[in-house]
């Protein structure tokens, strides 16, 4: 679809770069000019030297010597383009997106302008959102969208780029940036997968029907996709137990049960007060409104969820639990508390804690409500075994050996109590921190507590081998 003139105009305009584009150039009639292509010479010179202001003048130079030359338009617009990436490199995005607007109105029919000006104004559209601003980030999004219509390769890169965004703000449950965000990169590019996006992201937020009708829309176009029809039939077996459903809102949290049994809702409120409480000061962190805790029956539990009988619960935006005999087992046994601890853990780190230590966090907290055995773990450091964070955090992929499960929960357990004691919780708080800022344990413990992961396990085996000595 191509743009119209007025489009065209009205974009300028939005974007606030109805300027003078000669303003940047010098009086020709107050110098000499010594050749064409000694400007352009000149200019290239002052781009590699960073001076992008003084390189346009010259090529502004060249240009008007001989303004039908389309090589010297590229020139220019090339200028231009060097500019914006130097700026958008700096942070710079609105200067980025004003030299690259200049750059189109010099040569409105080029791609890669087309294709950068619709990026940086999709990353300020973005931000943005991010920053809770959601008209203004509506009218750059649409912009963006006018620009991006222009060109294939442009609505596959700007496509990529709003899905790749959804993605981020999927993780922050930044459900305005996702919806956005999905609803622009399925517009220029209508995908599969953007919908399977899509539907866990209503998944997440217990909208089952919606969650339904958009994985049979991502299914109609991809027919092969195991994964989209695995969606679909556990979301109609949850659909399914509705004549089972009961809910409760309790501080932020939306309680919903799909049980045989009744509920005390006043115990149950006890001890969530008290799990909230905890967990939110040990954490320093309390969950975004509306997460929700969602209860079954042992047998529905395992039917939906296919997941075998060690696990009693897990987060994916909801803390779900199996329920198995009378309900309060879940509140004694602190699984609760666990996957509760997982929500959290989720939240403040954006997704970016590594197994282990979310699993050994939680452990740790389920041990306020049940005695937790480090049997197997003791008579290992007693052979004179060492252990290592990845050997645990591998561990926790053999499901297949129960064995092997077992010691990667009382490792990665072992691991907390010893950062607890070593640094308190202050000390836990900061590495989260540090993980949510890097992206990587090894970098916030590096940054944090000024260790590597070596020293970090030589003196977490050296703590074991004192707490199991015989």
């Amino acid at each position: 679809m191509n743009i119209s003139q007025s489009n065209r105009n009205l974009l300028i305009a939005g974007i606030a770069v109805a300027v003078a584009v000669m303003a940047f150039i010098a009086d020709p009639a107050r110098m000499a000019k010594p050749g064409l292509y000694q400007y352009v010479r000149r200019a290239e010179k002052y781009i590699e030297e960073k001076k992008f202001d003084r390189a346009i003048r010259y090529l502004y130079r060249a240009f008007d010597t001989a303004p039908e030359s389309e090589a010297l338009k590229l020139e220019l617009v090339r200028g231009y383009l060097e500019y914006a990436a130097y700026l958008f490199s700096r942070g710079d995005v609105a200067g980025a997106i004003r030299k690259t607007a200049y750059a189109y109105e010099v040569m409105p029919e080029s791609v890669p302008v087309v294709n950068n000006l619709a990026y940086y104004i999709s990353v300020r559209g973005v931000q943005k959102s991010v920053e809770g601003d959601s008209p203004s980030a509506g009218e750059d999004i649409k912009i963006a969208l006018m620009l991006a219509e222009t060109s294939e390769k442009t609505r596959k890169n700007i496509a990529n780029y709003f899905f790749n965004r959804a993605l981020d703000a999927m993780d922050r449950k930044d459900r305005t940036t996702l919806s956005m965000c999905l609803d622009a990169s399925y517009e220029l590019d209508p995908r599969p997968e953007t919908l399977f996006l899509s539907g866990l992201s209503f998944y997440e937020q217990r909208n089952l029907e919606k969650a339904l009708s958009i994985w049979n829309e991502a299914l109609s176009m991809r027919p092969e996709d195991d994964r989209v029809r695995e969606k679909i039939e556990r979301v109609e077996k949850e659909i399914s137990l509705g004549h089972k459903r009961s809910g409760h809102t309790f501080f932020d949290l939306e309680i919903i049960l799909y049980l045989d049994h009744k509920i005390d809702w006043q115990d149950l409120e006890i001890h969530l007060a008290e799990v909230y409480s905890t967990v939110g000061q040990d954490l320093g962190y309390y969950p975004h409104e509306g997460t929700g805790i969602i209860m079954y029956d042992e047998k529905d539990f395992r039917d939906i969820f296919q997941k075998d009988g060690m696990l009693r619960g897990f987060y994916d935006g909801n803390i779900r639990i199996a329920v198995s005999g009378p309900w309060q087992d879940a509140l004694k046994t602190g699984i609760l508390a666990h996957e509760y601890t997982h929500a959290v853990l989720s939240a403040l780190t954006e997704n970016r804690c590594p197994i282990w230590l979310h699993e050994g966090i939680a452990v740790y907290q389920q041990a306020r409500y049940m005695d937790i055995s480090l049997g197997e773990l003791a008579d290992k450091v007693r052979r004179g075994e060492v252990l290592s964070i990845s050997g645990i955090d591998g561990y926790f992929s053999r499901t297949d050996d129960h064995t092997l499960v077992s010691l990667a929960y009382q490792g990665a357990y072992s691991a907390v109590i010893f950062i607890i004691d070593e640094w308190g919780w202050s000390g836990l708080r900061r590495l989260l921190a540090g993980i949510r800022e890097q992206g990587h344990f090894a970098n916030a413990l590096d940054e944090k507590f000024y260790i590597s992961v070596p020293t970090f396990e030589r003196m977490w085996n050296d703590f074991l081998r004192k707490k199991f000595a015989s």
